[in-house]
């Protein structure tokens, strides 16, 4: 017992004398200029925990930091205290209100860079579909038959809209679209120099079924004599598109619709579409409209074939 008290008296006194040569060693101005502070070397030889040799660890333990939390002005928010998150885009919030609303894009020559989200306005390229290269100009008018005889298919219309204006290149005025709506008689809905944004035609997609008879002839006149003027939008040297969406049962004046349909075909640069929705369709009809080419009719039976004819719709365009 005598000896175990002398070692220890001696472990005693050899760490007073550690302690005092450190301290007789490594000067103040030493330790400041490696910036550990005077009271840590005592706490490192004397302390069993071994505190860590730069302090511990607050945002002014080192002199570069606290001189530049200092000098930073009073009031003036962090980067992160004053980001806030965008709103929900307006593409969004039709995917949410309709499954079948994908993304059909047409690329914009060059200009647009692959990658970038809908909410700026680029590409979001749907796996189904192959990425386009949209390098021409349209005027693109839509025509849609909101007679009682298509009260059924109201959804599956105003799906493959949005499924097709989506995919449109909007950027740098590629494209301009107009839409007419008809029954008894036809209404324009807006006019081709309306809107030059994506997002502003996507919202004015909000139509009210409001019944009637279908007069097909007169939707095809107000088209050719009142949308594709110039006054109302329409550019001359740039290729015109109209896509007439029907059940192809007109009962107003169904006999001046194949001559109404040829006067509008032979407009400059004009090509005339049909989307025939449902099983009562008069085929005759729709092969008068489009001048006899099956290529450009498209059967539609619901809301669960829009990405379908969109898609072809819009290779064909591009």
């Amino acid at each position: 017992m005598h000896l175990t008290s002398i070692v220890l008296s001696l472990s005693s006194a050899l760490l007073n004398v550690s302690s005092l040569v450190l301290r007789t060693l490594l000067s103040s101005s030493t330790l400041t200029s490696l910036h550990i502070p005077t009271s840590l070397v005592t706490r490192g030889v004397t302390s069993s925990m071994a505190p860590s040799p730069f302090g511990p660890r607050t945002k002014t333990s080192h002199p570069k930091m606290a001189q530049e939390l200092s000098s930073r002005p009073k009031g003036r928010p962090r980067r992160k205290d004053s980001f806030r998150p965008h709103p929900t885009p307006v593409l969004e919030r039709f995917r949410r209100v309709s499954p079948t609303f994908n993304y059909y894009p047409c690329r914009v020559g060059d200009f647009t860079k692959t990658g970038e989200t809908p909410r700026t306005g680029g590409t979001h390229v749907s796996k189904t579909n192959p990425l386009r290269q949209c390098r021409s100009q349209r005027d693109v008018v839509f025509l849609l038959d909101f007679s009682g005889s298509v009260d059924k298919t109201y959804d599956a219309i105003v799906a493959l809209l949005r499924e097709t204006v989506y995919g449109l290149p909007f950027k740098f005025g590629r494209t301009r679209v107009g839409m007419l709506t008809y029954n008894d008689n036809a209404k324009v809905a807006f006019h081709l120099n309306k809107y030059s944004e994506q997002r502003d035609v996507l919202n004015a997609i909000a139509f009210y079924q409001s019944g009637g008879r279908t007069n097909t002839q007169e939707a095809l006149r107000v088209a050719s004599d009142v949308m594709l003027t110039s006054g109302n939008g329409d550019r001359s040297s740039v290729e015109n598109v109209v896509v007439l969406v029907t059940d192809g049962g007109s009962n107003i004046s169904r006999d001046q619709t194949s001559a109404r349909a040829r006067a509008l075909r032979s407009k400059p640069s004009t090509s005339v579409y049909v989307v025939a929705v449902g099983d009562q369709v008069d085929l005759s009809e729709v092969n008068d409209i489009v001048g006899g080419d099956t290529r450009k009719v498209y059967r539609m039976q619901n809301a669960n074939d829009a990405p379908t004819i969109a898609s072809d719709f819009l290779t064909k365009l591009c």
